[in-house]
């Protein structure tokens, strides 16, 4: 992997409603941070789910500004989902180099907050991220966000989640060519494109990207709709410590769900704000 990134820091599911997001997550069984406003430059507010190395952000258009201006036009046309990554690493100064080594046009790093309530204070917790051209990759887009205050964001009260998740394993991404598509994340990880099944997959960190040809959904989800257009993130894979466990807060809150023949608990993108949701053993 590039001394450049280490992993996945965060996948972020882009919605309409950040607190109607908030209340669905909650439904499947995952424990959410107090609703955080971003730096008032970037108009967003969101609801993380953390896990022990990384995390979900719900994010939402609080007010429309310059920042969000091509995400706000991508959320009309296209609707909600897991729409961008966040890689984890040292530095987003050299995040910043090795984007552009892969020839990717990475915008200068910017710096940013939110306030945290901490027991009764308040904190920030303050980022520098660097971004590419909005849908330079299009269907998952990628940034670098490097934390300058973890202790701020993985607060040990919102790791233990009723439905048994610890982390993301992986995701299902619909690609017109699969092994095109994955080129510039194997690149980013430095890691090697491998077949399975009828596409490709590329190892980031400890989570595995699967690119598939959008006809494939059909096969793997045959009884799910997705939208017609490739390249998007048809499907979230998260490690949970016993998928049962999910299975059972989940029919306790009455919530559509799929037993998968490989043994994971699927739900449905209609259920999740875009995107499929397969709790995984792990």
């Amino acid at each position: 992997m590039s001394p450049a990134f280490t992993g996945i820091d965060h996948c972020m599911i882009v919605v309409s409603d950040l607190d109607a997001a908030a209340a669905r997550y909650r439904r499947l069984g995952f424990t959410l941070t107090p609703r955080g406003t971003h730096s008032a430059f970037m108009g967003t507010g969101n609801y993380c789910v953390m896990f022990h190395d990384d995390y979900l952000e719900l994010l939402g258009i609080l007010q429309p500004t310059d920042a969000n201006a091509a995400r706000m036009r991508a959320l009309a046309r296209d609707g909600e989902g897991l729409k961008e990554m966040a890689l984890a690493g040292p530095s987003a100064d050299a995040a910043r180099d090795a984007f552009a080594a892969a020839g990717l046009d990475p915008l200068a790093p910017i710096e940013f907050s939110r306030p945290v309530k901490i027991g009764g204070d308040t904190r920030d917790a303050k980022f520098r991220v660097t971004r590419l051209p909005f849908d330079k990759l299009p269907g998952l887009n990628l940034f670098m966000c490097q934390h300058y205050t973890r202790d701020v964001v993985w607060l040990p009260e919102y790791r233990r989640h009723a439905n048994g998740v610890h982390g993301v394993a992986g995701l299902i991404v619909a690609a017109a060519d699969p092994a095109a598509m994955a080129v510039p994340y194997a690149k980013l990880f430095g890691s090697r494109i491998t077949a399975e099944g009828d596409g490709v997959s590329v190892g980031a960190g400890h989570a595995r990207l699967r690119f598939v040809r959008r006809e494939q959904l059909a096969t793997l989800f045959p009884s799910v709709s997705f939208r017609s257009a490739a390249p998007f993130v048809a499907a979230l894979e998260l490690a949970s410590d016993d998928p049962k466990k999910a299975a059972a807060h989940l029919a306790k809150e009455k919530v559509t769900y799929h037993r998968a023949t490989d043994g994971a608990i699927e739900v449905p993108s209609t259920e999740a704000c875009g995107v499929l949701i397969r709790f995984v053993p792990g």
